[in-house]
């Protein structure tokens, strides 16, 4: 039991021990030194939630060793604290540490001055549930020096993907074949009103009101082919014509070239199906033929999606993923994806596409979706959409997932579509903003969500 005792009692102890002990001949000189040079955390035990494959809520511990979540120790503002926090459900109301000070140790509750001081000793726990006041008094004790001291939790599960749903856009009734993205801290909507093609809109952060607006020169677009290159949007009409903007509001085509389905984007190029080849354009205007390292028949012709992204690595990636023609190729029961790398030593324009052949012994693949969606987030490829092409999966059952770049795709447990929408026939479209929340738009329906980590403060 650890042992209440005053100050003033401590230091008459800690004289007379130290005198008792010394040589008549001998003469001791006591430090006025008062800091603590060091804390380091010792193991205690976290509580983990799971689900059991009944459905039914179920906890169990673990042991977790505090040494690994290092304490820092501020001496001009007198603060220790770590500045990685301890996971989710860490127990810290009975918890061992080992302090490194020069002088005697004491703490108590911080700001209650009621409160009496406890002596530290390395050998009892320490209730760390709320901010410490530690006091170090210097061996002759003429000085002292007192720190805050908070060990800092999670207070949600790193793991855990949250979703909220947002106030319904009611500006969004009736679209049709809509097409999303976050854009210059905007979530952009495209779609068909009444067969005009309209744009909402809503600040990322702030206001939750959505503005509806009439575009201008892309009249007979194709939604679904929008691409956004830097600073600009394309996308494609049903005659073929490209056209581009730098606001989303007004449109002019880019030339009289014209190609079937925009379906990518890269650094440098947007690239488009046409005549059953691929091919790239720096503007939209002129368009240059892609390599492939398979035959063009097994491109993917509709329900296409992509993702461009950096690799940890620094080497750049684009996936091209959909289904063929289910009129011609009727045994097809996955989508077929495709992939493009480069680096800084060989550019974009130089690599060629590969075509990710699917192993007879493969048994995780991504069906053909109904407006098949596919975005990057913490590092894992997503794909999501309506219900399958050959009726066997609802519409947003799950997210498929990947994490070796497109070869196998895998259902999760913790990211997952809003519950409320699976099954939906409802018109969708998905976004990622830079903040790591996915936007998911259904209808009037909109709904963030975001992996908890990835929302916790970077210090």
């Amino acid at each position: 039991m650890k042992k209440i005792i005053s100050f003033c009692l401590a230091l008459m102890l800690l004289s007379v021990l130290i005198v008792s002990c010394a040589k008549d001949e001998e003469a001791y000189v006591l430090s006025n030194d008062c800091y603590v040079s060091g804390v380091t955390l010792g193991y205690t035990k976290r509580m983990v939630h799971v689900t059991t494959q009944d459905g039914k809520d179920s906890t169990y511990y673990v042991s977790l060793n505090g040494q690994y979540y290092p304490m820092t120790v501020d001496q001009r503002n007198l603060l220790i604290y770590n500045e990685d926090s301890l996971p989710y459900g860490t127990q810290v109301s009975a918890m061992l540490a080992t302090v490194s000070a020069a002088g005697y140790v004491a703490y108590r509750p911080a700001g209650d001055e009621e409160a009496q001081w406890l002596s530290y000793s390395a050998t009892d726990s320490i209730n760390f549930s709320t901010p410490l006041s530690v006091r170090v008094v210097s061996m002759d004790g003429t000085a002292f020096r007192e720190y805050t001291l908070k060990v800092n939790v999670h207070r949600q599960d790193a793991d855990d993907f949250t979703w909220k749903q947002m106030p319904a856009a009611e500006v969004l009734q009736g679209m049709e074949q809509m097409k999303s993205v976050c854009w210059r801290n905007r979530l952009f909507v495209w779609g068909y009103v009444n067969g005009a093609v309209k744009v909402a809109y809503k600040e990322l952060v702030g206001t939750q009101e959505w503005t509806l607006a009439n575009t201008v020169g892309c009249e007979g677009a194709d939604i679904t082919t929008l691409q956004v290159l830097g600073d600009r949007l394309y996308m494609n009409g049903m005659d073929g014509v490209v056209m581009t903007s730098t606001d989303g509001l007004t449109w002019a085509t880019t030339g009289p070239e014209t190609v079937e389905c925009l379906v990518a984007v890269g650094a440098r190029y947007v690239y488009a199906l046409s005549d059953g080849r691929l091919y790239r354009s720096e503007d939209g205007r002129l368009w240059q033929q892609e390599k492939l390292d398979e035959a063009s028949s097994f491109l993917p012709v509709q329900e296409t999606a992509s993702v461009c992204y950096t690799m940890p690595n620094g080497d750049e990636r684009i996936l091209l993923m959909g289904s063929r023609d289910r009129t011609v190729h009727t045994g097809d029961t996955s989508t077929v994806v495709w992939g493009k790398y480069w680096n800084r030593s060989w550019t974009e324009d130089a690599a060629g596409w590969m075509f990710f052949n699917v192993a007879p012994d493969n048994r995780y693949v991504c069906p053909c979706l109904k407006n098949l969606t596919l975005f990057r987030y913490d590092d894992l490829l997503i794909a999501c959409g309506g219900e399958s092409l050959d009726g066997k999966h609802a519409a947003l059952d799950a997210f498929y997932v990947s994490v070796d770049n497109g070869i196998t795709w895998k259902t999760d447990d913790v990211l997952l579509p809003p519950a409320a929408l699976k099954g939906t026939r409802k018109p969708l479209a998905v976004a990622v903003d830079d903040e790591a929340f996915i936007w998911m738009v259904c209808g009037t329906d909109v709904w963030r969500g975001r992996l908890n980590r990835l929302g916790f403060e970077k210090k």
